[in-house]
């Protein structure tokens, strides 16, 4: 067999095993080259959370203050996890800001901070800044949060 005719053979295979990964796996297997993963219909959050203690953060915010569960003691408080990335979690971000900006911040009974997986600070600051929110936002960048609330999709709220 010449070499040419080898050369044809192996890119021949490479094209029909390509072929077969997008053919039969790309609804598994693109996405999560994209970055994004396909919503899980009806994945509860993981229930052993509820009643529990919330898991204790220290967190900076979008202008490099560090923010600790602690400083909410005694407050009602909303926690969402989101990410600019994934179109519905920021979509939660403009609603939950124009909640509110109805009233200053501290006249709400309850207390809103939105905390960024996995992202860097300047992206989520750039993201707030461009929007005009007013959200308290902290920035998650390793996940380590998100992993302690045993976060499964984004948006989710606690």
């Amino acid at each position: 067999m010449t070499s040419h005719l080898k050369t044809a053979i192996f890119v021949l295979v490479g094209i029909a095993v390509l072929f077969g990964i997008v053919r039969f796996g790309a609804e598994s297997l693109l996405p999560s080259i994209a970055g994004e993963m396909p919503p899980v219909p009806d994945a509860p959050q993981d229930s052993q959370l509820v009643g529990e203690r919330a898991p204790y953060f220290d967190l900076p915010n979008i202008a490099g203050d560090h923010v600790k569960l602690s400083d909410y003691a005694d407050t009602p408080l909303i926690i969402v996890f989101w990410s600019t990335w994934n179109a519905d979690a920021a979509d939660q971000i403009k609603i939950l800001d124009d909640y509110l900006g109805k009233r200053s911040l501290a006249d709400h009974l309850v207390q809103v901070i939105a905390i960024s997986s996995q992202e860097e600070r300047s992206i989520v600051a750039s993201f707030m800044r461009r929007g005009g929110y007013r959200v308290k936002t902290l920035v998650d960048a390793q996940g380590i949060t998100s992993e302690e609330y045993r976060i499964k999709s984004l948006p989710t709220f606690y």
